[in-house]
């Protein structure tokens, strides 16, 4: 029995074996590798850019979560759902595996337990010391951005580069689209260049600890629960 054969009965194709995709005619290595790249950088360009791009064709400037208006808090707020939910189904289409193992032992389960329920009892803390409406924007805009991060860079971009490292670049790469749109969008005064070496050094210690973090205790959302504790619920409450 040859390999293809095996494969077919355990339901895998082996890339090196599988039809390169057509459309109409039969695609070339470039178009290929374009989809593939276009999977990660397609719903980073929604996450990162399309309500700044929005912002900037309707003539108004975006501020902070805790002090925008409802309705362009929201419209934020949508376009990061818009991008996990082209992420959840790029996953779900190219069968990019999502869960990340846990690692056995009572130490490592008992970080995963902080991990979940340390960023919880921040969140109250806040709530009861802070303006409930604005924390709630703040905490909520986190959350979703962080669940867009990994979704986007650790799984898919992980996947379209075929190697974990490479997630450092793709992270930094988008972290700093984030950054460079939203500075734009808000009219900061600065050097973009400075703005985009913040994001792409932002970006690639994030995922430097998310890969660590991957790694040892492990759990398919212990590093998206600590992005969201030290990005948001930490260092977003002291900007």
């Amino acid at each position: 029995m040859d390999a293809l054969t095996a494969d077919r009965r355990t339901g895998f194709v082996n890339g090196t074996e599988a039809a390169v995709p057509e459309t109409g005619a039969r695609a070339s290595g470039w178009r290929v590798k374009w989809r593939r790249f276009a999977l990660w950088f397609n719903p980073t360009l929604i996450q990162n850019a399309l309500w700044p791009v929005i912002a900037i064709l309707a003539g108004f400037q975006l501020t902070s979560d805790a002090l925008e208006s409802w309705p362009r808090w929201i419209g934020g707020i949508v376009c990061t759902l818009i991008a996990i939910g082209l992420a959840v189904l790029l996953i779900r289409r190219n069968a990019i595996p999502v869960a990340v193992p846990s690692v056995p032992g009572t130490i490592p389960a008992n970080f995963r337990l902080i991990a979940f329920g340390l960023p919880i009892m921040v969140l109250v803390t806040r709530l009861l010391t802070q303006d409930v409406a604005s924390t709630v924007r703040i905490a909520l805009a986190g959350l979703l951005t962080a669940i867009a991060y990994q979704l986007i860079n650790m799984r898919i971009g992980a996947f379209v580069f075929d190697r974990q490292v490479a997630v450092i670049g793709v992270f930094a790469a988008s972290w700093a689209i984030h950054q460079v749109a939203w500075s734009i969008a808000r009219d900061a005064s600065g050097s973009l260049a400075w703005v985009m070496v913040g994001g792409l050094t932002a970006g690639a210690l994030v995922a430097i600890v998310s890969l660590i973090i991957n790694r040892w205790p492990g759990g398919t959302w212990t590093a998206t629960a600590l992005q969201w504790l030290l990005v948001t619920l930490v260092f977003g409450f002291t900007t």
